[in-house]
């Protein structure tokens, strides 16, 4: 068979993954991305010396026993990839309480106690669950739409302890756990490990306090920024073609089939096969005009829950934070709030501590979010109101800056840059729906499974990436992206293949 062209729409970490393995396969590749670099949301950005990172915090699957790390090194070289490992997942800090979400599953058992010894019953079956995932095996290798009865049978062993821990803890989420608890400290602390996502199953949470224990979850130095790096060299190496400020309008259709795109402007480009790795309502919506729409899509586009949109502000601090913990979640005592959402309770905040490449040295960039549902207010005072947005911007820089000051002191007068990313920010670079940076929320009825990677009534059309995997993460990317090139193959006869990075 003669080199079938595909067009992948999307330059981030799933476009450029899918570019990688279609390569390995012999399909010839261009990708397209919108924007004046590849990345998407994996991204970050410099300013004056300091690197203020969007995306990537840790990563499941930066070493083995992992298998995760068996499919990342089919794109990453991990022998140019510094990993750090960090004792403490992040410490919570509320009311002159503290809990310190520590990576070692004994430490954090040890610190749970000690806040709720009363609570000691279902405190001992989370640190369980949590021990446990270093026994479970994730089916990762083979596409689950290509996995048959027989594939199911010969790995039996193995998936049966994994359904069975699915089963137990999926349904419930991080709040309804935490209702368990007597402690009212607690209580009120343990969902704010991931703030804001308190409506997520827990199982999510529990599976990466696990990869962390497991010593398989730690931070890439250099960030997004080195991650990209590498995975876009890959994709160079093995002889795929970017194409950078190249924003699709159009999937262009004949015969019941995907044939091309056409670009903002008018160009066409043709392709025997046409995959967006671009999110789903820009795609079907957009793109295809909602003429391929599935019942399931529909309905995740009038009801699903999002992850929430983010307020990022960077701070440059001509000092260090020497003994601190690397990330915290903070109180603030007052509340903040934008638009329709009126009460913001906490902030996330990020110090380079654990990272020099971030920072110059004896300095620190520090990251912090503001978890925020009314990305419309955002959008609409950026289209219609720029002074305004940038008040609020100020705003946003000023409420952190004040916990920062008030939490470790010597802050404003340290700062040498100040930079605010709105969720209009995230729409504007990477046309994501309300500026959601991890597509659907792992909710219970959605986390650990697939949405469909085709549509109805065509042909040579594929999507990827966190829009059809819910729960987000870079390894679940480029999973997505493997999983869709085997479809691919498959569907033109052709053995997949795949090898590690070199």
């Amino acid at each position: 068979m003669a080199s079938r062209k595909v067009i992948i729409i999307g330059g981030g970490v799933a476009g450029l993954s899918l570019g990688c393995y279609l390569r390995m396969n012999c399909y010839e590749t261009e990708v397209l991305e919108q924007s004046a670099a590849a990345g998407g949301v994996c991204a970050a950005w410099t300013r004056k010396g300091y690197t203020f990172d969007g995306a990537t915090e840790w990563l499941p699957g930066s070493a083995p026993p992992l298998n995760l790390h068996d499919i990342l090194a089919e794109i990453v070289d991990f022998s140019r990839l510094e990993i750090a490992p960090f004792p403490q997942f992040t410490r919570v800090e509320r009311g002159g309480k503290v809990l310190r979400a520590f990576t070692d599953v004994k430490r954090l058992e040890s610190e749970l106690l000690d806040i709720a010894p009363e609570d000691a019953g279902p405190i001992h079956e989370f640190t369980d669950a949590i021990s446990q995932v270093s026994s479970l095996v994730l089916p990762v290798q083979r596409a689950p739409e290509l996995t048959g009865i027989l594939d199911h049978l010969r790995s039996a062993r193995t998936l049966v302890p994994l359904l069975l821990f699915i089963r137990k803890w999926r349904g419930t989420t991080i709040s309804q756990f935490a209702q368990r608890l007597e402690n009212p400290d607690l209580r009120a602390m343990l969902p704010l490990i991931f703030p804001r996502h308190d409506f997520f199953s827990v199982m999510g949470l529990i599976f990466a306090l696990g990869w962390m224990n497991m010593g398989c979850a730690g931070h890439p130095v250099g960030g997004s920024r080195r991650f990209m790096e590498l995975v876009e060299g890959r994709y160079s190496a093995l002889g795929g073609t970017l194409r950078l400020r190249s924003r699709v309008e159009t999937i262009r259709t004949t015969m019941g089939a995907a044939r091309g795109v056409v670009l903002e402007g008018g160009e066409t480009l043709n392709a025997d096969i046409v995959v967006s790795a671009a999110d789903a309502r820009s795609t079907l919506l957009g793109m295809l005009g909602g003429k391929h729409l599935s019942r399931r899509f529909r309905g995740l586009f009038a009801s699903a829950v999002l992850f929430p949109g983010t307020i990022q502000v960077s701070l440059g601090l001509d000092r260090t934070f020497d003994g601190d913990a690397h990330k915290y979640l903070l109180h603030l005592d007052r509340p903040v709030g934008f638009g329709t959402d009126r009460d913001i309770p906490h902030v996330i905040v990020k110090l380079s501590n654990i990272d020099p490449t971030l920072a110059p040295e004896g300095k620190t960039a520090v990251v912090a979010h503001l978890r925020t549902r009314d990305d419309g207010h955002w959008l609409d005072l950026r289209a219609d109101d720029r002074p305004r947005y940038r008040e609020e911007k100020e705003r946003a820089a000023e409420a952190v800056i004040d916990l920062l000051e008030s939490r470790f002191g010597g802050v404003r007068e340290a700062i040498e840059v100040k930079d605010v990313a709105t969720p209009a920010t995230y729409v504007r670079y990477t046309s994501n729906w309300r500026g959601s940076y991890q597509g659907w929320a792992p909710i219970p009825s959605l986390i650990g499974r697939s949405l469909e990677k085709t549509v109805p009534g065509l042909g040579g059309f594929y999507m990827t990436g966190q829009w059809v995997e819910p729960g987000g993460g870079l390894p679940k990317v480029v999973i997505s992206a493997r999983n869709v090139a085997q479809i691919i193959c498959h569907d033109d006869g052709l053995p997949f293949t795949a090898s590690r990075a070199g």
